[in-house]
């Protein structure tokens, strides 16, 4: 859906301002913030949508953010959310609150938790020879990759998959890919002509570019099953451009 290029404001955060406001009073006064009010606070602090960018039209509202910030991401005074706790200047999960930090994400929709737990033990183990030595760093990035696609995001995880075609490639013979389009593609026939990577991992490197430029490139989007088919092919295209033979 295209943007009608006007600005959403959220009247929520201004209702949020107020009380902090209400509640910096008690504070500059060194009084105890009335449960009430706190609660009121912490409830709605809760509901507010963290992925969206927030806008107010009341610029003395505005002013107030960055002490509003300062007091929510002190650890000395502030929890964050109804899960947590504060001992001794930081933040620790409240036990009790373990049940209602699942219903929290399952309500804002960060996740499916439970469809996420399924999806993760039907992953088979990404099992790599000994003989493939990988990097550190890319050895975290696929790790990454599968669990976007764990979470649900499996236009993240095949775009990750395709860092790992670049960095394995500029690693393996130093070409840094241009900005060019499918630049990234000429890089990788160039590794299969040097020989430095197989015929199989061309094969695997090709099918994850062209998937990752339809997300990219706003041609598509990645479904369940083709994320999970380029994880896999990613994990064949490190182990055989990393292993001391390729055949």
């Amino acid at each position: 859906m295209e943007s009608s290029g006007e600005i959403e404001h959220h009247s929520e955060d201004e209702k949020l301002i107020s009380l902090f406001i209400r509640m910096r009073d008690y504070i500059g006064k060194k009084k105890e913030i009335p449960q009430e009010l706190e609660e009121e606070f912490q409830e709605l602090f809760e509901s507010i949508d963290r992925l969206d960018i927030r806008y107010f039209k009341n610029k003395e509202f505005a002013s107030v953010v960055p002490e509003l910030l300062k007091y929510l991401y002190n650890p000395d005074t502030y929890p964050l959310s109804s899960t947590m706790i504060v001992e001794g200047g930081k933040r620790v999960r409240d036990e009790a609150g373990i049940s209602d930090y699942f219903e929290t994400a399952r309500e804002l929709n960060i996740v499916d938790l439970l469809e996420s737990v399924d999806t993760y033990f039907e992953l088979v183990p990404p099992y790599i020879t000994e003989k493939a030595k990988i990097p550190k760093k890319l050895s975290v990035i696929y790790r990454e990759s599968r669990l976007c696609y764990v979470l649900g995001l499996y236009n993240a995880s095949v775009a990750t998959s395709r860092i790992i075609i670049e960095l394995s490639i500029k690693d393996r013979i130093g070409l840094e890919p241009t900005e060019v389009l499918n630049s990234l593609k000429a890089k990788l026939d160039k590794a299969l002509e040097f020989g430095i990577i197989s015929n199989q991992a061309w094969e695997c490197g090709k099918d994850i570019i062209h998937e990752a430029n339809q997300v990219l490139h706003n041609k598509g989007l990645a479904t369940k099953e083709k994320a999970r088919e380029i994880i896999e092919k990613t994990k064949d295209f490190l182990e055989t451009t990393y292993s001391k033979i390729n055949k």
